[in-house]
């Protein structure tokens, strides 16, 4: 048996959510802090495998932001191209290893569908899959809204800890995500 989890349940809690925020709809549902603590106490066990995106992205309209309909809103999270930065801002919080972090989302994942030796590694002969990061930067994505085709406009930040390089927008196609619509990540004093 295998376990994994989502980069959202690992860095959100249903406590930092207003009422009818649909951009945070996802089954299962986003639970308290609580959960979020129990979950990263499992994953440090060893006791969850790895973590993936799940993601789930739609076009703004599908998510009823207007309305504040969680029945009606899609059903998941958008937001793959955040997801290393923010499962390492919450691991750095922790005082967990970039190494064990890359575990968690490249090797194991890798080794569980077959892939070791080709994908989750740089190594001789593995596909040349990888990503450029540096943990001294961080950045603020400005996430712009459109609602309902009203003309009304929501406008959030994403802060992710140590610098002052700022994103203009997400870089995906579909731009509705809740890592924009708060402030859960805050640049230290």
């Amino acid at each position: 048996m295998t376990v994994e989890t989502c980069f959202h349940y690992l860095t959100l809690s249903a406590e930092e959510i207003a009422q009818g925020q649909t951009l945070f709809k996802c089954c299962p549902p986003i639970r308290a802090a609580s959960n979020r603590d129990a979950l990263w106490d499992a994953l440090l066990a060893g006791d969850i495998d790895f973590v993936v995106s799940d993601h789930s992205p739609c076009v703004t309209e599908l998510k009823k932001l207007d309305e504040g309909d969680f029945m009606g809103a899609w059903g998941g999270i958008g937001g793959l191209g955040l997801g290393l930065s923010l499962l390492f801002t919450e691991a750095t919080k922790r005082g967990v290893e970039m190494r064990r972090v890359l575990e968690w989302v490249a090797s194991t994942p890798a080794r569980q569908v077959g892939l070791e030796g080709r994908k989750g590694a740089i190594v001789e002969g593995a596909d040349a899959d990888f990503v450029v990061f540096d943990p001294q930067e961080s950045f603020t994505v400005r996430l712009v809204i459109s609602l309902g085709g009203v003309g009304a406009r929501a406008q959030a930040d994403l802060l992710v800890p140590r610098s002052q390089i700022r994103k203009s927008e997400l870089h995906f196609k579909n731009r509705a995500s809740p890592y924009g619509a708060s402030s859960l990540f805050h640049s230290p004093s």
